[in-house]
Order: structure tokens, then sequence, then C-alpha cells
């Protein structure tokens, strides 16, 4: 069935208003902090003490003392940082063992929890990385994604406790 002109012009305008009205429905979600947000990074705006495991063979090069300036940097230009325990932790890790053929890197959120019964633990609530790469590149390519981990921590973290950290 052929249509004609008017017709074809009638269903753009009601897909065009379709697609107005879906980005306006979604755009209030974009960037809402849900509960699991919560749960995962959420601390009133607690300041954050990093720890930094290193496991590599000495022929890669990558220094601890250049990857803790970049994690503890990230966190200081955020007003977050923290150099005592008790705190919120983020462990960024970094491996690359001599006789495994691929390398590690991953940053991991740790913060004390309560359970419905008052038990409470410390346990990992968010993560990036971690998924075992080919051994490719050399020691800045696990700086460079540190760096880049640590990018998306900070920027979750501030998101979630923006309020409480009065941004």
């Amino acid at each position: 069935m052929k249509r004609n002109p008017e017709q074809r012009r009638g269903s753009r305008t009601v897909r065009g208003c379709s697609l107005a009205l879906l980005l306006t429905l979604a755009a209030p979600l974009v960037g809402q902090v849900t509960e699991a947000d919560r749960f995962a990074l959420f601390t009133g705006c607690a300041p954050v003490y990093p720890s930094l495991v290193l496991w590599i063979d000495e022929d890669w090069n990558l220094s601890g003392e250049f990857a803790e300036q970049a994690v503890e940097s990230r966190l200081r230009d955020a007003g977050i940082y923290s150099d005592g325990s008790g705190a919120p932790s983020l462990v960024v890790r970094a491996l690359r063992p001599v006789s495994v053929p691929m390398i590690l890197v991953g940053v991991m959120f740790l913060k004390r929890v309560t359970d419905g019964y008052g038990h409470s633990e410390t346990v990992v609530t968010w993560e990036r990385g971690q998924a075992p790469l080919p051994p490719v590149g050399d020691a800045a390519t696990a700086l460079q994604l540190i760096t880049e981990h640590m990018d998306d921590f900070v920027s979750e973290y501030l998101r979630v406790n923006a309020e409480a950290c009065g941004r």
C-alpha cells in the first residue's frame, strides 16, 4: 500500500514526538543515584585510604612510586584522600607474574557493611578491571589502566556522594 505525502509527513511527526517524549522522560534518569549506587559507594564523603598491590616481574619496570603517585593524586585532587587506616579503602592491583602469560589491573572499593542482623563486615562494593589481559604493552600500559580505573572511581564516588561532599 502506497502512502500519499501527507500520510508520510504525519508518521514522521508522530515518530519525532515519540522520540522527544522518550528523551524528556529519560533525562532525569541520567546521573540519577540508585540504591545500588548508594550501597556500593555512599560514605557521606568519607576520605578513602588507598592500598597499592604490585606483583610484577622485574623486567617490566613498573615503579610502585609512580603508581602510588597516580592513585594518591587523584584522591587528593578530589579531596577524598586519607593516609590512615579505618577509612573506607581502595585496593589498586597490578599483577604480572613471571610464570603466567597475563596481566591483571584493577581497582576495588571496600567499606564496612552491616546486614539486617547487625553483623558488620568489610566487603568489596565496587570494582573496575580485574579481567586478565594478554601481557602486551609495558608498565606504561598498566599505569594508564590504573589511571583510567581511578578516574572512573573518583567520578562515581563523587557522583554518589555529591551532596555530602558539597558538590
